[in-house]
C-alpha cells in the first residue's frame, strides 16, 4: 500500500506493459499508406460548401450529439450529427487541435467566395489515435471497425471514435 492513498498499490507493485508500435497497430499494408489522411466526410449528399461557426455537443449512454451551425447564413441553418457507439471523443477550443498541425494538404470547402476554409466534416483515415486507443486495450478491441471522425467549427473542432455509421439531419433556417 501506498503512504499516499491506502487503496493506491506501491509503484513496485504496478507492472506495466508497452504500447505496441504504431505501425504494428495500424497494420499499414505499405509504405504508401499514409497515416492520419484527412480526407472529406460527406454523410449526406450535396452538402453546402461552406465552413461550420459553432458546435454544441452532448453526450449520454455511449451516444454523442453534434449540433453545428453553418457560418455565413447559407440557405440551410446547420447539422445535427448522432453518433452512437462512441468509444471516445474530445473537443478542442478554436485553433488548439494539435491535429490540424499536418503538413498534408486538408480538404477544403469548394466555393470560390469562401476560400480558404477548411472543409467541416472530416474522417481520418490510419487514425493514430484509434492506433492509441485500441493500443491501450490490449487489444481486446479490433482497429477495423472503428472511424475517427472530425467537425472543425469556427469555435472548435470535435474529433469522435465511433463504429457506427452516424445519422445526419440538416437543420432548415426558421
Amino acid at each position: 500500500m501506498s503512504a499516499f492513498h491506502p487503496f493506491l498499490p506501491l509503484v513496485s507493485e504496478v507492472s506495466f506493459r508497452p504500447i505496441p508500435d504504431i505501425s504494428e497497430i495500424c497494420h499499414l499494408r505499405s509504405m504508401k499508406d499514409q497515416i492520419d489522411q484527412h480526407v472529406r466526410w460527406e454523410p449526406l449528399p450535396n452538402l453546402l460548401e461552406y465552413p461550420l461557426d459553432s458546435l454544441d455537443v452532448t453526450f449520454s449512454d455511449l451516444e454523442l450529439v453534434a449540433t453545428a451551425k453553418y457560418a455565413f447564413d447559407p440557405p440551410t441553418k446547420g447539422l445535427r450529427i448522432n453518433f452512437g457507439g462512441v468509444e471516445a471523443f474530445k473537443v478542442y477550443e478554436e485553433f488548439s487541435d494539435p491535429w490540424m498541425e499536418t503538413n498534408e494538404p486538408l480538404p477544403m470547402v469548394e466555393n470560390p467566395e469562401l476560400t480558404p476554409w477548411v472543409w467541416p466534416l472530416q474522417e481520418i483515415k490510419n487514425s493514430r489515435w484509434i492506433a492509441r486507443v485500441v493500443g491501450r486495450n490490449g487489444g481486446a478491441m479490433e482497429l477495423d471497425p472503428w472511424r475517427h471522425l472530425v467537425l472543425i467549427t469556427g469555435a472548435s473542432t470535435l474529433h469522435v471514435m465511433t463504429m457506427h455509421e452516424p445519422t445526419v439531419e440538416l437543420l432548415q433556417a426558421s
